[in-house]
């Protein structure tokens, strides 16, 4: 388990605490970045990235928090890092960056270089996620009243690659209109059903009314479901099949259970 932290007494200085759950030993604390740490991503057994508010892209070894590379390309913080399936290529690891300059970029962890970069989000990317075959980004709603609702896009992922799927469907992007779900939390949940053409895989949104809007992708149904937070989420993790914790900017953490089956 890795968790980004601030030294109160160096306002610069960031670092990252990594626990080994299973010993309960005290954990490897190391310096990560000079500027506040947005995401996160484990890239394989040994190795850890992370997105700082400063655009870089920092790559450590996590059994002793000593700094492989940092990897510049984005022009404004980095928001999510997912970790791409490379299993069908000989090259990678592969991991995907999301930006509020708008850019998803792919990079070749081998090779320390951008081996893609899209531009289809002009108000930024606030989050990401990954279902099995497709990589979903939301925009940040930086002018919401020009653009009231988050920007929904998907992506085909093949080989560590991605190229522009099918557009969302259109009763999510209407789920998401009356939510004022802004900014906008993008997470998944598998229940034990069959994945296979999104059945069994459902989208989290959460935002500013405190809810969490759950998503099915295979039958295009949408839940609300209340989190009792005095304001924004502004994270939203599953921990099991049916439930998730969130925690908001009221400095609360809530865990609550999904009832999946009317889906």
């Amino acid at each position: 388990l890795a968790i980004a932290t601030r030294d109160p007494s160096l306002p610069l200085r960031h670092n990252v605490q990594v626990y080994d759950l299973l010993t309960n030993s005290a954990p490897l604390s190391f310096w990560a970045s000079n500027d506040r740490i947005l995401s996160m991503a484990a890239v394989g057994p040994k190795m850890l990235a992370t997105g700082s508010r400063d655009s870089s892209l920092r790559l450590f070894d996590v059994t002793s928090g000593k700094p492989i590379a940092v990897l510049n390309g984005h022009t404004d913080a980095i928001t999510t890092i997912i970790t791409l399936d490379s299993s069908s290529t000989s090259e990678g690891p592969f991991v995907a960056t999301t930006s509020y300059d708008g850019s998803i970029k792919v990079w070749d962890v081998r090779t320390q270089r951008v081996a893609q970069s899209l531009h289809y989000h002009p108000e930024g990317v606030h989050a990401a996620t990954l279902l099995p075959h497709t990589y979903v980004t939301v925009s940040s709603r930086s002018r919401p009243r020009q653009n009231p609702v988050p920007e929904v896009k998907l992506w085909d992922v093949r080989g560590g690659t991605l190229s522009a799927g099918a557009p969302p469907d259109a009763n999510l992007v209407a789920a998401l209109e009356p939510l004022q779900v802004a900014p906008c939390v993008c997470g998944h949940v598998t229940s034990d059903g069959d994945v296979t053409n999104g059945m069994g895989e459902y989208l989290l949104f959460s935002g500013l009314d405190g809810s969490v809007l759950v998503w099915s992708v295979g039958t295009a149904r949408a839940a609300r479901y209340s989190g009792s937070h005095a304001g924004p989420v502004v994270a939203v993790v599953p921990i099991a099949d049916e439930t998730v914790v969130t925690c908001g900017a009221d400095k609360t953490v809530r865990m609550f259970s999904l009832d999946l089956k009317h889906f």
